[in-house]
């Protein structure tokens, strides 16, 4: 018999309450904002710094509750301010941080989101993309429903990036991301992501399928990647593997800064 909604929501609380999997979420969400979405419904400039801070915020926004996915910014925003539990309150900060939030942002992270309806087509792309990505130092998750990411984070760029403002550096990511999916014919690229407010899922966070929390953003290894199986990524069997995901990170590969930056300039900087 199919297990209920309401099982599966135990199921998603119990991996969320797991020491191992907070330690693991805590270190992509430091110094960014996180982002708790449903359906009708986004908190924002959530500040996760610790896992005492995401589990309060857990309880004020009444995550296990709800259908929230849980999110987090590209950009980084090491002085993001503490923003009231007030909502009134939050409202007005938040209006007034989003005037000048480009003025926080210190550093911003590279992904490519790989997004079908039909993950077998999702997978075939990223199977076609990855060789591009070769001996750069990139990670790959699986987004939970349709489809992947490819990571790159800031502290991996060449130095000559980081010395870029931020708005030329996205505008250079918007730019790749254009090309790359046109002159490769990747039709599954979104590339109208790159913009300083721009969320991704958290690897480690459980994603909603189908208005079920059935599935894990887990990140990929190369195993994985080529011996693709749904199932392992089905909370379930997460769960049933815990002491894997331990000191695990996001599975980075070891690469060039410079061949990164050679591959994002060769479509980049194209008119």
């Amino acid at each position: 018999m199919e297990d209920s909604k309401d099982q599966y929501m135990l199921l998603r609380k119990h991996w969320y309450n797991n020491p191992t999997i907070l330690f693991q979420i805590i270190q992509n969400l430091k110094y960014k904002e996180t982002v708790f979405i449903r359906p009708g419904c986004c908190h924002r400039n959530i500040k996760s710094n610790a896992m005492h801070y995401l589990e309060k915020n857990f309880t004020r926004y009444h995550f296990f509750d709800e259908d929230f996915n849980l999110y987090y910014s590209l950009s980084h925003y090491p002085n993001l301010p503490m923003f009231s539990f007030s909502r009134l309150e939050k409202q007005k900060e938040m209006r007034e941080f989003n005037k000048e939030c480009i003025n926080y942002i210190e550093a911003y992270d590279f992904f490519i989101d790989i997004d079908n309806k039909d993950l077998t087509k999702a997978y075939k792309s990223l199977k076609k993309i990855l060789p591009h990505f070769r001996n750069t130092p990139y990670s790959v998750h699986i987004s939970g429903q349709k489809g992947f990411h490819i990571f790159v984070s800031y502290n991996d760029f060449p130095e000559s990036f980081k010395k870029m403002k931020i708005v030329d550096l996205i505008t250079l990511f918007k730019n790749f991301g254009r090309n790359f999916a046109m002159i490769n014919g990747f039709d599954d690229i979104d590339f109208s992501i790159y913009d300083p407010r721009r969320v991704m899922k958290c690897p480690y966070s459980v994603v909603f399928v189908d208005g079920i929390p059935k599935r894990v953003a887990l990140p990929m290894s190369d195993n994985m990647i080529e011996e693709f199986k749904i199932e392992e990524y089905e909370i379930k069997y997460c769960l049933a593997n815990l002491s894997r995901w331990r000191n695990r990170g996001l599975l980075k590969r070891p690469g060039d800064p410079e061949k990164f930056g050679k591959l994002i300039k060769k479509y980049g900087e194209l008119e």
